[in-house]
């Protein structure tokens, strides 16, 4: 989990203040994505049964505008 928080924060070139937020993305996208290969089923959907919706992810650090 370490391993992915630090290669996001390289590659988006993100400060250390950050590291709370990017691991709490890791373990999201890890639960949803990460394929077990023994059972071939992702965490998530040993838990609730179902396959996870990953539709809404989106590229971690990209750029946001806020609007007022």
């Amino acid at each position: 989990m370490e391993e992915l928080a630090r290669t996001m924060l390289n590659e988006t070139n993100l400060p250390k203040c950050f590291w709370v937020s990017v691991i709490s993305t890791a373990c999201y996208v890890f639960n949803r994505v990460l394929i077990r290969p023994i059972l071939k089923l992702t965490p998530y959907e040993l838990y609730k049964g179902r396959k996870p919706n990953i539709s809404h992810l989106k590229i971690f650090g990209s750029k946001c505008f806020v609007l007022n």
